[in-house]
């Protein structure tokens, strides 16, 4: 089985991460858990780290907020070959994390690999069309998001320089966007992420879903589409 870090950006008031923790700590010793919060953990979160861990390869870090620098932190710490980068509201069965490991224990480091999304506690009507959405998404754009669980050995991370923390949002679609300019193949696990739908009900279907296609239009352009056509301006075969 392929050892790897998981590496799960905690916000400040964020709680989430304890039940994708439940999820992770069963997992074989030679796995590493990296918390990267912006302060400490509180009493009754610590005594949790402290009661589930079953191997000392458990980290909270502490450092300065935003999603970027946060995995960042999270991946200069990280022990094993294979990077997973998590959501705090993921949670993954025992079935998706086995077929990760054995996925990556002859995976390439020439790819970026990526899980099938699903939605959860959401309102039942939207949860089908929140699948249908994500799934459009990836079509559309042909990129996975940060929700999906990127996973990516430490070289190749280490090459393509990391998460660009000069950004204020999309840092994982942007991340993606670099690695397929430079050659990787995206890589689908096979196997299901769920995630929280709340902030589809609380924010709206419609207004979350516009605002990540603007984003994801933009990027394509700037990382996708704009290069391709600049290639053939100057009268060369786009890759």
């Amino acid at each position: 089985m392929a050892k790897i870090s998981f590496i799960i950006p905690i916000g400040p008031e964020e709680i989430a991460w304890q039940s994708l923790w439940k999820d992770l700590v069963h997992l074989d010793g030679g796995c590493q858990i990296i918390l990267s919060a912006t302060k400490a953990p509180l009493p009754e979160q610590q005594n949790l780290m402290d009661k589930r861990a079953k191997t000392s390869k458990a980290l909270w870090l502490m450092g300065t907020a935003g999603r970027a620098k946060q995995l960042n932190a999270g991946a200069e710490q990280a022990t094993s070959d294979w990077l997973c980068f998590l959501h705090a509201d993921s949670r993954l069965t025992r079935d998706s994390l086995t077929k990760l490991q054995t996925l990556l224990a002859s995976g390439s480091q020439d790819s970026l690999y990526y899980f099938n999304l699903n939605f959860r506690d959401g309102s039942q009507k939207f949860l089908l069309l929140n699948t249908w959405g994500t799934r459009l998404r990836n079509r559309t754009w042909g990129v996975p998001y940060g929700d999906q669980g990127l996973t990516i050995h430490r070289k190749s991370f280490e090459n393509l320089g990391g998460f660009n923390e000069t950004i204020l949002s999309g840092e994982d679609h942007e991340f993606v966007w670099r690695a397929l300019a430079r050659g990787y193949k995206l890589t689908p696990i096979g196997a299901p992420i769920q995630t929280s739908a709340r902030k589809y009900d609380q924010q709206g279907w419609v207004l979350t879903t516009l605002r990540h296609n603007l984003l994801g239009c933009f990027q394509a352009w700037q990382f996708g589409w704009k290069p391709r056509l600049q290639k053939l301006s100057r009268g060369q075969k786009p890759s």
